[in-house]
């Protein structure tokens, strides 16, 4: 199907399905679900609701609110308390399916008490092929996915986005903080507040696309910088800053290790020439974040470190 086919697919879906609570994130997939819904049944049948849950990037929400806002549609916070449920907090493969499902109860228990027919999630076609544990549990709470149903992939979104205006077309993905956390490391409030603020130091830093990675003690390292969106040269600027502020020179293999003066002068190289590359070993030493290590590393791909969803 092409891209029209597919978009009319959508639409038909959407209207099939009513009124309808979007469980919404900001991000791309969510963010062209809400558009759709909102321009196929109107903003007053469309509610967005959004997790306001520890394990969410604190940078997401006003960002989110401001586009709900100018799609014009109400926008509901909702809590989650993921972290009051022992089989989370453990972080084994299927920790997704348990967060996803707490998602799922307070958005159903929502759209009872508001009236609205179904909740939808923002799972596209390529999702349905990854190993998803959250995919389980819409299914076992038998939610609707449109944007799958429509066969709508991820290029596709982006695609679609732009053509609808959506300033989240070109957005990179940016999964809950609990995802950067090892499997088998307990996911705490303390260690998703260090990932939060360690990813809003690099973003304020002018990084673009990038993870941290909380592995507690005991990472490789690579000293490759992303390319800032600002240029070269506060690409440069921006290595030095993270050689002061994060790099740790240990290594957990002794043939790879370099002082800091090194890393500094590989990173800073890296930056002007390999965009899109991964920043790693970081010593989270700035900003309140009590030297915990983690890995940077960037989203392009969404290929996750060794051990981590």
């Amino acid at each position: 199907m092409n891209l029209d086919t597919k978009h009319d697919a959508l639409r038909n879906i959407l209207n099939d399905l009513g009124k309808v609570v979007v469980a919404f994130s900001g991000g791309v997939d969510s963010s062209l679900l809400l558009k759709a819904a909102a321009q196929t049944l109107g903003p007053d049948n469309v509610l967005a609701c959004i997790s306001a849950g520890v394990s969410e990037p604190s940078h997401q929400l006003a960002r989110a609110a401001a586009l709900a806002r100018d799609i014009g549609v109400e926008l509901m916070t909702v809590e989650t308390d993921e972290l009051e449920d022992p089989n989370f907090v453990a972080n084994q493969a299927d920790r997704c399916f348990h967060c996803k499902s707490h998602l799922c109860r307070t958005l159903l228990d929502v759209a009872a008490e508001r009236g609205f027919s179904h909740v939808v999630f923002g799972t596209n076609y390529d999702d349905l092929d990854d190993f998803r544990p959250g995919n389980r549990a819409i299914e076992a709470f038998e939610i609707r996915s449109p944007l799958a149903e429509a066969k709508l992939t991820k290029s596709d979104i982006r695609q679609l986005s732009r053509q609808l205006g959506l300033p989240t077309a070109d957005m990179p993905s940016s999964p809950c903080l609990a995802s950067r956390i090892s499997y088998g490391l307990e996911v705490t409030a303390e260690r998703l507040r260090q990932i939060d603020e360690a990813e809003a130091f690099l973003r304020d830093s002018g990084f673009v696309e990038f993870r941290v990675r909380h592995h507690d003690d005991g990472i490789h390292r690579r000293t490759r910088h992303q390319r800032d969106r600002r240029g070269d040269r506060a690409g440069q600027r921006d290595a030095a800053r993270l050689d002061h502020h994060m790099v740790d020179p240990r290594s957990a293999r002794d043939d790879v290790a370099q002082g800091p003066d090194q890393v500094a002068t590989d990173a800073a190289a890296d930056a002007t020439t390999r965009q899109g590359e991964d920043v790693a070993l970081a010593r989270l030493d700035q900003r309140g974040v009590d030297r915990d290590l983690a890995e940077v590393v960037h989203q392009h791909g969404d290929a996750p470190a060794a051990g981590v969803p």
